[in-house]
């Protein structure tokens, strides 16, 4: 599924994390979502992965599970669920499944940064909102806020400038092209042996014309 755009009041769920987007000193808000024991099931989640753990949250409510239980993190994820996160595609890989909406945080500040802004989250909040007053990342209920609001800033700014070059690039393009790079690497690609063979011949012949001439 390509990635659906809710209305930015919609997308956090609890309102931001900050007094006010795009100041210069965002100020945070310490009332950040609650551990919850019981599964949940949300419409939109937001999702946290470390080497051992995986969160979900509504920004209200988080669960967290080891990342082994793929079983109890798929039933929280509905037919119609839109899963946000900073690597979708490690998602799809971990509970081997790509067929959810999905908004990945990390490619849309890569793209609208012009390439400039690194995948973790911490490189883009200071680069959206110019503070380095990111909590510890081992406070999981800092980062996952600190991703709702990245989300907020990209939806709004979706909704300004729809239409143009640089959004279309990110929803029609990079966005689906999440699937489709989970898709080969899950399956593999078929290679043709014999025109591979003539290829590295091809290759070859032309490397060693190079290497005539400077020598």
């Amino acid at each position: 599924n390509t990635p659906t755009i809710p209305s930015a009041s919609s997308a956090s769920g609890q309102g931001g994390i900050f007094d006010q987007v795009g100041t210069s000193k965002p100020k945070l808000d310490l009332s950040l979502a609650k551990e919850s024991s019981s599964l949940k099931s949300f419409d939109q989640i937001y999702v946290y992965m470390t080497e051992s753990k995986v969160y979900l949250s509504d920004l209200k409510e988080y669960v967290s599970f080891d990342i082994s239980d793929v079983k109890n993190i798929k039933e929280c994820i509905k037919k119609d669920s839109l899963i946000i996160g900073n690597d979708i595609k490690s998602f799809m890989h971990l509970i081997g499944d790509s067929s959810f909406k999905y908004f990945d945080v990390s490619i849309a500040s890569y793209i609208f940064s012009g390439g400039k802004t690194k995948r973790d989250l911490e490189s883009q909040f200071i680069e959206l909102f110019n503070s380095y007053d990111l909590l510890s990342k081992e406070d999981i209920p800092s980062q996952i806020a600190v991703m709702g609001k990245i989300y907020d800033y990209h939806i709004s700014y979706i909704e300004k400038h729809a239409g143009e070059k640089i959004v279309k690039l990110l929803i029609d393009v990079e966005m689906p092209l999440v699937k489709v790079l989970f898709s080969m690497e899950k399956r593999g690609i078929e290679l043709d042996k014999e025109v591979m063979k003539k290829v590295k011949s091809s290759i070859e012949k032309s490397i060693a014309e190079v290497v005539k001439k400077i020598y």
